[in-house]
């Protein structure tokens, strides 16, 4: 009766042993690739200024509390 992992041992094999022996080796490293790193940073600083910011540097928060003129010159509000 066969496994399929090994055969069955031969019949002039007196002890009818199976001997299995198996030998695992794994080795990782990792390296870290900074120029990688840096273009992330910038792409992150970038999409912050553009997309959190406004980015079009026209928003003064110091405008949005000043009052606005009406036609005849007046301040609304």
């Amino acid at each position: 009766m066969s496994d399929g992992v090994m055969a069955d041992p031969a019949p002039e094999n007196i002890d009818g042993s199976k001997n299995v022996s198996h030998i695992f080796e794994h080795q990782m490293q990792h390296r870290v690739n900074w120029s990688h790193v840096a273009l992330a940073v910038v792409a992150l600083i970038v999409a912050y200024v553009l997309f959190v910011r406004g980015g079009d540097g026209g928003d003064d928060p110091a405008d949005e509390d000043a009052p606005v003129p009406t036609a005849d010159g007046s301040p609304l509000g």
